[in-house]
């Protein structure tokens, strides 16, 4: 008997496009098991959207969100993606 290690991929998050106007796809790959969050921060730090998935598998799969920022203000925002390895954020821009 010996031991098992579990090596993971690093998880991806694409925001697209960006910057955007109405609607936002963030793509994400999730690899290892677990809780992932996607979360819209406005600048004053209040969550305009989370998104919630549980990753039971052992294989790396990828997600789709498709949001309707129709109604957000023009501006910067960050977005957040939480996982069981790192907690990655990148900047979101609307333009009208």
């Amino acid at each position: 008997e010996g031991r098992h290690i579990r090596i993971y991929a690093f998880p991806s998050l694409i925001i697209a496009p960006n910057p955007a106007r109405d609607n936002i796809r963030i793509y994400t790959t999730l690899t290892a098991p677990g809780d992932y969050i996607v979360q819209i921060v406005n600048i004053e730090g209040s969550v305009l959207h989370e998104d919630r998935v549980t990753h039971s598998g052992t294989l790396a799969s990828s997600h789709e969100t498709t949001l309707d920022a129709s109604t957000w203000p023009s501006g910067q925002f960050i977005v957040r993606f939480t996982t069981p390895l790192v907690v990655h954020t990148d900047r979101l821009v609307i333009q009208r």
